[in-house]
């Protein structure tokens, strides 16, 4: 059964690419004439888009929670939907499309190493140990948030955005570095438990 909460993660993931077309269409029409009217438009659609992911995000983990709609497809989608949406506005707002406040590459770069980093990391403890969990932290809860707001404060050409790529930086490398420890940790592989 196709819960709420399943929906709303499926629309989450339909507004992926739309939110990647939005972006491309301001990076051709600002090649095309940067001074075309409708490029704060397009600008303000893709932050209405992406804040209506993010909210939606919110919804269906309370509809999952609290409305007892939780279901193995919502919960493999849904971090799923969270990453590829994160990812991809990161990437696409790297791009030389034109905005005066842009992702700096090195941002970039360091989000989609680290979650490369985990996924690998993921990968070789299940082949060793059998079994790998990902419990949720509170860093990688602030490097999400921090993501967030990085990525709405650049649609939105704010100055302060400047000072979240910083923040999300720090973030991002240490949430990476606790999530690999703890689940070192918890294979036993600092006890010697496991050989590498």
């Amino acid at each position: 059964m196709l819960t709420w909460a399943n929906r709303i993660t499926f629309f989450r993931l339909f507004c992926i690419p739309v939110f990647i077309g939005l972006i491309l269409q301001f990076r051709e029409r600002y090649t095309l004439d940067q001074n075309d009217p409708l490029l704060n438009n397009i600008r303000i659609a893709a932050l209405l888009l992406f804040l209506f992911a993010v909210i939606s995000d919110g919804v269906d983990g309370f509809l999952a929670r609290f409305k007892n709609q939780k279901t193995l497809l919502g919960t493999i989608l849904d971090p799923i939907a969270d990453k590829l949406l994160l990812v991809s506005a990161t990437i696409a707002l790297s791009l030389p499309i034109g905005l005066k406040y842009q992702i700096p590459s090195w941002l970039t770069v360091t989000i989609v190493s680290r979650d490369i980093l985990i996924l690998l990391g993921a990968l070789i403890l299940f082949i060793i140990v059998g079994k790998v969990k990902f419990l949720p932290h509170f860093l990688g809860k602030l490097t999400t948030c921090s993501q967030m707001v990085t990525i709405v404060l650049v649609l939105m050409q704010a100055g302060s955005c400047t000072f979240f790529f910083y923040l999300t930086l720090s973030f991002t490398i240490l949430s990476g570095l606790y999530y690999i420890y703890r689940e070192a940790k918890s294979a036993g592989l600092n006890n010697n438990q496991v050989t590498v």
